[in-house]
C-alpha cells in the first residue's frame, strides 16, 4: 500500500506539473504582454522615454497590417506623453514629440500612440500631426479624444474635414464633419462649448464673428451617454457640411465620399481628366 501511495503521488506530482505547464503555454502572450508593460509604462519616467521608445519601436509590433509604420529614423525627442485609459484597463500612450510640422513656433506636433504591451497603433488616415492641448476627454469616459481638423484635397475642388477621434485600439472617428467647399467666403469653423452635463462638451460648428471670436452655430453635436455617438444634424451633399461617420467602412470609402461631397452638383469628370 505505501508504494502504490507512494506512486499515486508522483504521478499526481508529474500531472499537476503538466497542467501548471500547459496554463503557463496557454498564458504565455498574456505573460508577455504584461513584461513588455513593464517597460512601455516608463514612458511616463521624462529621463528614461526617449529610450524606451527606442526599444518599443524595435519591437515593431502592429495588429494586423499597419495603414503605416512607425520607426525611430525621423523621430524627434519626446515633448510629452499623455494616457488614454481604455474600458478593459489597459492604457494607450499618446506621444508628443518636440518637432514643429511647419516649423518654429507651430503647435502641431508629430503624435504617435502606443498600447500597453508596445503595438503600434498607427492614428487614423495617417494624419498624425496635431496640438497636444486639441487631445482631451470631452465626454467624460477618461477616453481621450482628439479633435483635428485637416485639408482634403480632390481633382477639382477642396474640403475641410474635421473629425473626433477616440484614442482607442480601434482609432476611428466617432464624429466626422465635411464643410468648407472650395473656401467659401464665410469660412465655418469649430468650438467646443460646455454642455449641460459636467466634464461633457458640444461641438459647435459655423460661421466665426471675426469681430467677437464667437462662432454662430449652423450644426450642433451633443454626446449621447447611453448611446455612445454624437447626436446631431446629417447635413447633405448638396447641403454646406455633410456628416461622414456611419456611412464609410475604412479609408478608402472615406476618401470616396469626401470627393463625392466635394463635387457637389457637378457634373460626372470624364476619364482621363
Amino acid at each position: 500500500m505505501v508504494r502504490t501511495g507512494k506512486r499515486f503521488a508522483a504521478i499526481a506530482g508529474v500531472a499537476a506539473a503538466a497542467l501548471v505547464g500547459l496554463v503557463v503555454w496557454m498564458e504565455r502572450e498574456p505573460l508577455r504582454a504584461w513584461h513588455r508593460h513593464l517597460t512601455v509604462k516608463k514612458l511616463l519616467v521624462p529621463e528614461r522615454r526617449d529610450d524606451v521608445l527606442r526599444t518599443i519601436l524595435s519591437w515593431q509590433r502592429y495588429r494586423g497590417e499597419p495603414y503605416y509604420k512607425v520607426t525611430d529614423k525621423d523621430l524627434k525627442p519626446i515633448a510629452e506623453v499623455a494616457v488614454s485609459v481604455q474600458q478593459d484597463g489597459h492604457p494607450i500612450y499618446v506621444v508628443f514629440f518636440r518637432d514643429s510640422w511647419r516649423g518654429p513656433g507651430d503647435k502641431e506636433h508629430h503624435v504617435e500612440t502606443f498600447d500597453f504591451d508596445g503595438t503600434i497603433v498607427p492614428w487614423h488616415g495617417g494624419a498624425n500631426v496635431e496640438q497636444p492641448e486639441n487631445v482631451k476627454d470631452i465626454n467624460g469616459d477618461r477616453i481621450l479624444e482628439a479633435v483635428q481638423q485637416i485639408g482634403c484635397s480632390t481633382r477639382r475642388h477642396n474640403v475641410t474635414q474635421l473629425w473626433v477621434l477616440p484614442i482607442t485600439r480601434e482609432m476611428r472617428p466617432s464624429l466626422s464633419l465635411l464643410y468648407n467647399r472650395d473656401d467659401p467666403k464665410e469660412s465655418w469653423s469649430w468650438e467646443l462649448t460646455e454642455s449641460e452635463t459636467r466634464g461633457v462638451r458640444d461641438l459647435t460648428l459655423g460661421v466665426r464673428d471675426p469681430s467677437t471670436g464667437k462662432i454662430s452655430p449652423r450644426a450642433v453635436y451633443r454626446w449621447s451617454a447611453p448611446d455612445r455617438c454624437f447626436v446631431g444634424p446629417p447635413g447633405g451633399l448638396a447641403e454646406p457640411f455633410l456628416r461622414i461617420d456611419g456611412m464609410t467602412d475604412g479609408i478608402e470609402e472615406e476618401c470616396a465620399m469626401i470627393e463625392r461631397f466635394a463635387n457637389g452638383a457637378d457634373p460626372p469628370m470624364a476619364p482621363g481628366r
